[in-house]
């Protein structure tokens, strides 16, 4: 059984996409975010695109199971690697050259 959605491309054609689910919808729209904000986020696009292909990989527990309940009762804290152990091995790939903290040209208001 498969879910598709259709997103809406710039040039007003419609691409047709296997759902991912939520996770999927939340990752484009981080992307569309950090494409025009660049100087917000302290990790690149290549760290968003590495999270999105390693939560399918099944290389880490990380995103294995549906919640903290199930990955706690089948103990996969220590069964795997962390996604984010292995992110945070290779942080310096992963940071934004454009990242200005507090950056005052972004204001909330």
């Amino acid at each position: 059984f498969f879910f598709f959605f259709f997103f809406q491309a710039e040039d007003g054609i419609r691409d047709v996409e296997r759902s991912r689910g939520l996770g999927d919808v939340y990752k484009r729209q981080v992307y569309q975010i950090l494409s025009q904000y660049p100087s917000i986020f302290e990790f690149n696009a290549k760290f968003l695109f590495d999270i999105a292909y390693h939560s399918f990989s099944l290389r880490f527990g990380t995103f294995l199971q549906n919640n903290d309940r199930d990955r706690k009762n089948l103990d996969i804290r220590n069964k795997t690697v962390s996604l984010w152990s292995y992110l945070n091995l290779q942080r310096d790939k992963y940071l934004n050259p454009f990242y200005i903290k507090n950056d005052p040209s972004f204001s909330e208001d």
